[in-house]
């Protein structure tokens, strides 16, 4: 083994789930493929998705992009990195 190589091959990764009233965020260390150790959870962030009386869909959107925006902006205050992969898990009615 050389003294440059690294024997950590994790890979950060931020993990999205986009339902109808809330979004949540993790970053998450991967590890390499060859590890037996699991993923870490590193850092978990959520923001709400404002309740609307009358569904005007074009508003509901902008409302989503907007709570995407605020909870990325949660976990970058972690200072962990920049994550490799982003995973966007979507819920009904996206």
């Amino acid at each position: 083994m050389s003294i440059f190589s690294s024997h950590k091959k994790e890979q950060l990764v931020a993990i999205f789930d986009i339902g109808s009233s809330m979004v949540s965020g993790a970053l998450v260390l991967l590890p390499d493929k060859k590890s037996e150790s699991i993923p870490k959870i590193i850092h978990t962030a959520h923001s709400e998705i404002s309740f609307q009386e009358n569904l005007d869909f074009d508003r509901f959107l902008h409302l989503m992009l907007k709570a995407i925006e605020e909870t990325a902006k949660k976990m970058t205050k972690g200072k962990h990195g920049a994550p490799k992969k982003v995973f966007c898990f979507l819920a009904s009615p996206w």
